[in-house]
């Protein structure tokens, strides 16, 4: 057992900011931790502002220094079974250093508990990390990080717990849009009570993001946020599977100007909404061909999205591709199982018709596709409508999509400019409407009855209903 105090103090306490390393590892050194238990004392309130003591700090290269990089010879730190207590960081890296955490326990850090920038190797497994004054793991990938894009880095964090902490569970941030050929993997893990976001990962462009098998609760942010994720090499999907994202004060999850594979995800009880996508806050890449030729597409495979507090599912803005539910479930909502606001101006959709042909030509010449799909979903039992459209640029097709039971429209569509994107689909030609709608489809402007087929046309009288 171990209890550190740093001694140079001035009249004030500590004033000049700098850190205090306990244990400092070099260049080409190595340091191996094992069943310890190391306290700071430097935590009291007569110490005075500014202390800044680490446990343990990996000096890496300076940036001008960074042609001299060898991946032999980086500081590496092993550390298992070991607790560490009341530092103002237990482990802070400068440059490419290698860190190992093994059944490592971590509370009441003044800052973040582990603080990374530029992450060569990182991998923590069977860790616990509690009360901490920011985030429990803060990695950052730096501006200044020049000439080593594409050494093959990882980031993994497994069956792992995160929680009481006054930021992120896990930060995961980038400055620029580099391309960084990492793969980061979060699994398994538990975020409880987190002051931000319980997993943020916002403004990379890098080789892999797999996000599974996590449990996420007490947010008072975010369950999970996304923004800016790219991989402009492969194009490759953030992956994010079989995660249960719960009791955030604002969305279980969120989709911001990022490419997306969600599956098997439970997303339940959320104040704001249960998943939010929207396409904005872009860093740096501007220009919209780029999304014309590398849509990000954002695919949502058997999701149970359901008892959240306002809409399941929320679309905000035109989309930079694609975006497609696959037999999710969106139940028990406590507005609108689908949420869809995309023309943010309200005067593109004036160009086009209210027919089919009219949701054919809302894409525009050339343009990448941007349709929203429910195919063979199962929207019921939401407290307002099954399907709220507000405004739409691009159509919505619901295919073989079960929608039902719904207090208010199955399908509210507010302006009746967008009648016409809004397209039902059967399994066959002769399939009918009410096969798989119960409930109305329209708005204040009248309601859609079907004639046959899947002809629509408009009925206008308040109380018709299409069944």
């Amino acid at each position: 057992m171990l209890t550190t105090e740093a001694v140079n103090k001035t009249s004030r306490g500590y004033t000049d900011h700098k850190i205090y390393p306990l244990f400092t590892i070099y260049q080409n050194s190595c340091l191996e931790i094992r069943d310890c238990s190391i306290t700071s004392g430097n935590l009291g309130e007569n110490n005075g502002p500014g202390i800044q003591d680490v446990c343990f700090y990996l000096k890496g290269l300076n940036p001008n220094e960074m042609h001299l990089w060898n991946r032999e010879t980086q500081p590496t730190l092993y550390i298992q079974s070991t607790m560490i207590r009341s530092f103002f960081q237990a482990i802070q890296s400068a440059q490419m250093g290698r860190i190992l955490m093994d059944k490592v326990f971590v509370s009441e850090c003044n800052n973040h508990a582990v603080d990374i920038l530029n992450p060569f190797v990182f991998e923590m497994r069977e860790c616990v990390v509690e009360n901490c004054k920011k985030s429990c793991i803060n990695l950052r990938f730096s501006k200044g990080f020049q000439g080593l894009g594409q050494v093959e880095r990882r980031v993994l964090v497994r069956q792992s717990e995160f929680k009481k902490v006054k930021s992120y569970g896990i930060s995961i941030f980038g400055d620029n849009m580099n391309f960084q050929n990492c793969q980061i993997e979060i699994g398994e893990n538990k975020m409880m009570s987190c002051a931000k976001d319980g997993i943020g990962i916002k403004n990379l462009n890098v080789k892999s993001v797999l996000v599974e098998k996590n449990e996420v609760t007490g947010s008072s942010g975010n369950g999970i946020f996304l923004q800016n994720i790219l991989d402009i090499n492969s194009f490759s999907q953030v992956l994010v599977k079989s995660n249960k994202i719960m009791k955030s004060q604002l969305y279980g999850m969120v989709v911001m100007n990022a490419g997306v594979y969600s599956e098997t995800n439970e997303i339940t009880e959320n104040m704001k909404g249960g998943l939010l996508i929207s396409d904005g806050g872009d860093k740096e890449i501007q220009n919209e061909d780029f999304y014309k030729q590398y849509a990000l597409r954002n695919i949502f495979n058997c999701d149970n999205i359901h008892q959240n507090s306002d809409s399941g599912v929320i679309i905000i803005g035109g989309g930079k591709g694609p975006i497609i539910f696959n037999a999710c479930q969106l139940q028990l909502n406590a507005t609108n199982g689908l949420y869809i606001k995309q023309d943010q101006e309200g005067s593109l959709s004036t160009k086009t018709t209210g027919t089919d042909e009219g949701a054919k030509s809302a894409r525009g010449g050339g343009e990448s596709n941007r349709d929203i799909l429910l195919d063979k979903c199962n929207i019921s039992e939401n407290l307002m409508s099954g399907v709220y459209v507000k405004s739409l640029i691009h159509p919505l097709y619901s295919k073989e999509t079960m929608i039902y039971g719904n207090n208010s429209f199955a399908v509210y569509i507010q302006r009746a400019e967008d009648k016409g994107k809004v397209v039902f689909k059967g399994e066959t030609k002769n399939s009918k409407l009410k096969e798989y709608v119960s409930g109305q489809v329209g708005g204040a402007w009248g309601l859609i009855n079907e004639k046959g087929g899947n002809s629509h046309s408009v009925c206008k009288r308040p109380a018709c209903n299409i069944f």
